[in-house]
This record gives C-alpha cells, structure tokens and sequence, in this order.
C-alpha cells in the first residue's frame, strides 16, 4: 500500500500533513520540489528534506532537472531561480530520486508514459526499468542536448519541439498516454484530482493525477482518493483560502 502526492513547490504544510498522515504506510512524492512564485529558498529545502528525513520514496520531476549537475538551459521551467542553494540541495540527495516506480499494478512517474514512448515495451516492468536506467545514465556523466534520451522530450503541449512529450512533461488530458498500463501522474495542475478510464472490460486502465492545491491523496491498495488534511486545519477557514489561491 502507498499513499501519492506530488507537485509540492516548497509547501511545506501540505508536506507536513502528508507525512502525519497514517505514518505506517509508504508515502510517495512524484517530484517538483522545487520552484515557487511564492515560497522562498528556504521554505522550499525545508520542505524537501521534511520529506527525506522523514523517509518519503522521491521521484525526479522536471522542475529538478534544472538544478541537476549536467543542466541543459531549456530545463529551466517557471518559477525558476538560479539559486546555488536550491542546486546544492538537489544534488546532494539525486540518488534517491527515482525516474519510475511500480506500486500495485501502477506505473508512477512524474508526467506519465505517453503512447508514443510506451510502445517500444510490452511490459509494465521493462518500461520502469527503461526510464529508471535512462535517468541513472543522464545523472552520471556529462550529457550533450543530441543525445538526451526520450524520456527528456518535451512535447509541442508544453512548449516543446517533440510531437509527444517524455515522462517530466507529459501533460494528463492534454496528450495522448499509453493506455496498456495503470499509471498515476502529477505535473499538471487542476483544482481537483483528475481520474480517467481507457479502454473497456477487463481491458480498462485507471489514469490519476494528483497534482491539485488540495490535500488529496492516491490509495494504491484501495484504489482511492483520501483527504489528509490536518483535523486542526479542516475548519479553518484562512486555511481553506490558502489552499485554493494555491492552484
């Protein structure tokens, strides 16, 4: 069992509540740490290493890229700083950022396996493997833009030259996603928690982004959504605005 968040950028009390929330089961945060419009440096490493110290499994999401030792300029998203102290912090912990995971029956990642990048692979276990061992290759040694892998594209939704986007920037709703694998996403924010279905019968795939402002979790055991707000925080009503100018 494993509970899914992602998209914290330096929320620290979403972060806070997350890791109180039912503290005996694996939590799960599927990257963007850093980068705000509002949280500071500070607020932001804080919050990331709430998460490391308090055990959270961590996957890369774009807006780490930036900060990575072989950095290539069009990684810088919005709310990007050149901040040697957010650069410090990501490469310190790099090796605990993991590309893809599988947690029952599920394919996590940052963005989401696209169609096109998903169709080399006949398996839910070769294309973790594949995007686990290409981010491995991309964070030990020098990388030139020609010869990045695809699971760096960015595609045509996001701004980008690819007709589909790798698995930092695939965009939930807005691109075509492989629809042979269960897989649960951030990176593209709504008000609320997006869940969609492909295909039919015993074929039908569970699609869920959990990158909203809400304190909303993904279940992987129970196969639902759970509020993790904290109960001194459930009616109050300047917390309940906090939470929606977030989004």
């Amino acid at each position: 069992m494993s509970l899914i968040i992602s998209d914290l950028h330096g929320n620290y009390g979403k972060c806070e509540a997350f890791i109180e929330y039912k503290p005996e089961e694996e939590h799960i945060i599927l990257g963007d740490f850093m980068d705000s419009f509002s949280a500071s440096d500070a607020a932001i490493i804080a919050t990331f290493k709430l998460a490391v110290d308090n055990g959270a499994v961590l996957l890369c999401g774009n807006h780490e890229l930036a900060y990575l030792n072989n950095a290539h300029r069009y990684f810088r998203c919005s709310g990007n700083r050149y901040s040697p102290e957010l650069f410090h912090v990501v490469n310190l912990y790099k090796e605990l950022l993991h590309g893809s995971l599988l947690r029952d029956n599920y394919l996590l990642t940052h963005g989401g396996l696209s169609q096109k990048h998903g169709k080399p692979f006949k398996a839910i276990e070769e294309a973790s493997e594949w995007i686990n061992a290409e981010l491995a290759w991309y964070l030990a040694q020098p990388v030139p833009p020609e010869s990045l892998s695809s699971i760096f594209d960015i595609g045509s939704v996001r701004g980008g030259k690819q007709d589909a986007s790798g698995i930092f920037w695939c965009s939930i709703g807005y691109e075509k996603m492989d629809s042979r694998f269960n897989q649960i996403v951030g990176h593209t924010c709504r008000p609320e928690p997006l869940v969609l279905f492909e295909g039919k019968g015993k074929n039908k795939k569970k699609h869920v982004s959990v990158d909203t402002p809400k304190y909303i979790c993904y279940n992987t055991a129970t196969h639902e959504l759970e509020d993790f707000m904290l109960e001194k925080y459930r009616h109050n009503e300047q917390m309940r605005r906090i939470i929606e100018r977030q989004y």
